[in-house]
């Protein structure tokens, strides 16, 4: 069975399968960020923004903030999320290796290692480059990534999860030699609209490890400065075994 293109079926489940990400610290850490480096944004991008997890509570406390993703399905909730919030904030569907958006921005996010994603190194560096393109001088691009090492010691295994209306097969499987995490989505979820019907879908995701001095170069080429790197959620500096690794770079200006 081939695989559906990531997060088209599992969009309709994914805030229920992550409902324990604990997205309002994720936000205050943010928000600890700008404060530390005295960033006071005027508006806000976020590329991979998904069903709007961070975006929504960051427009909920007053920031002027934007969105992009390459799902539509992901956007489509998204959209509705924020619909019922009474907020209004500008949603685009592109890629972040090809973004091309009007205007620039003080600040772009990117977060939960949707980085990782990419899996080649030029399209990495095409990010870096297009995320610099659509900030203002002296703006920030902020974002996270999954280390080689959190990747590698992934273990190999399958979670089943059975919940009212959708089941889940989630196996994760990890090639040293690619340094590349491989999660494969095999499941069913149940038609809104007709009770009973239920939906086959399976999903191939993956994410990349690479080197923290790779990702500085290809920063520094794309002609974005790193004023910090830390450890996730802390202000420490990143030692060789931490998971999560927040970069704050910026564009010079």
């Amino acid at each position: 069975m081939p695989a559906d293109e990531p997060y088209r079926t599992f969009a309709k489940v994914y805030d229920r399968v992550m409902s324990d990400v604990p997205y309002d610290e994720w936000v205050d850490y943010l928000v600890g960020i700008f404060r530390r480096f005295r960033i006071v944004p005027q508006d806000i991008l976020e590329i991979a923004c998904g069903t709007g997890n961070v975006l929504i509570p960051l427009a909920q406390r007053g920031y002027q903030m934007a969105g992009l993703d390459r799902s539509a399905d992901m956007l489509a909730v998204c959209r509705a999320k924020i619909e019922k919030a009474g907020l209004h904030v500008p949603l685009w569907q592109q890629d972040m290796r090809t973004m091309s958006l009007p205007g620039r921005f003080d600040v772009i996010l990117c977060l939960y290692d949707s980085i990782n994603y990419v899996l080649e190194e030029d399209e990495l560096a095409g990010v870096f480059e297009r995320a610099r393109e659509h900030l203002r001088p002296g703006g920030y691009f902020i974002f996270d990534m999954n280390s080689s090492h959190r990747l590698a010691k992934i273990p190999d295994d399958t979670i089943v999860i059975d919940e009212p209306g959708f089941f889940l097969c989630w196996e994760n499987n990890y090639d040293a030699v690619r340094r590349i995490w491989s999660i494969t989505l095999n499941g069913f979820v149940e038609d809104e609209n007709h009770p009973g019907l239920w939906h086959r879908f399976h999903e191939l995701h993956q994410e990349r490890g690479y080197p923290h001095r790779l990702v500085l170069e290809l920063l520094r080429r794309a002609g974005l400065v790193s004023r910090a790197e830390f450890t996730a959620f802390t202000f420490l500096p990143v030692s060789r075994y931490a998971g999560r690794i927040y970069y704050i770079a910026q564009r010079p200006g």
